[in-house]
């Protein structure tokens, strides 16, 4: 119960009598049970704690950030392609490998190149694939301009 419901940030919450699940954005005043009056009155009103002083905001409704590479920018117009790699252990072999994804990641600015390390923030969704906004550069990767053309790149 209380799992991911309502998408980014929705604060779910819980009547530790009843058991019932409400969105809190969109819960009703009286949960339709016997004891949600006295609850009311027993807490003065206050949208908080209406629902039996049992409101809760679970941890897992906070946004999710990560740390990963700019793998490719440029061929999408605000969206660069950041790789993140995180260390998991294999279920049959027990030996740890290296796990990578890929997310589509907003970039408003449109200046990541490929190398920079950022850190990645949920967000509502942006498009079919894009729910993820860069928060911060950790570091940008070193920059080279082509004498000829005067484009900027990156070594990886």
């Amino acid at each position: 119960k209380g799992g991911r419901q309502g998408g980014v940030g929705a604060a779910v919450s819980f009547c530790g009598t009843c058991r019932k699940t409400k969105n809190f954005e969109k819960v009703r005043r009286d949960c339709g049970c016997e004891h949600s009056s006295e609850a009311i009155t027993q807490f003065g009103g206050l949208r908080e704690r209406f629902l039996h002083s049992m409101f809760v905001l679970s941890p897992a409704l906070a946004a999710l950030e990560l740390v990963g590479r700019v793998t490719s920018s440029g061929q999408m117009m605000k969206t660069a392609k950041v790789m993140v790699t995180s260390i998991v252990k294999h279920p049959i072999t027990e030996k740890y490998v290296r796990a990578r994804k890929t997310y589509l990641v907003h970039d408003e600015t449109d200046k990541r190149l490929p190398g920079d390390t950022v850190r990645i923030r949920e967000c509502r969704p942006l498009s079919k694939r894009k729910h993820f906004t860069i928060v911060e550069v950790i570091r940008e990767a070193e920059r080279y301009v082509d004498p000829v053309t005067g484009k900027v790149t990156t070594q990886q």
